[in-house]
């Protein structure tokens, strides 16, 4: 159940950045979650170490709006 839980959250997180992102940034460089990961988001697990790889991603073509801390 716990991940359940976790997927559910992963995949809330991207959601919320991709629709932040969708009014600010150009999406010419910026890929979508499932243009990233290769496959339609949700339909699968997706390892935290992607997540973080996309959140690079996100940080990298708009570092105006995104901000990573560790």
């Amino acid at each position: 159940m716990q991940l359940i839980n976790n997927s559910i959250k992963l995949k809330n997180a991207f959601l919320l950045v991709s629709l932040v992102l969708s009014g600010y940034v150009s999406m010419a460089q910026l890929q979508s979650p499932d243009q990233f990961l290769g496959y339609k988001l949700g339909s699968r697990f997706t390892a935290h170490a992607q997540v973080v790889n996309y959140f690079e991603h996100v940080a990298k073509f708009a570092p105006q709006k995104v901000k990573l801390q560790y």
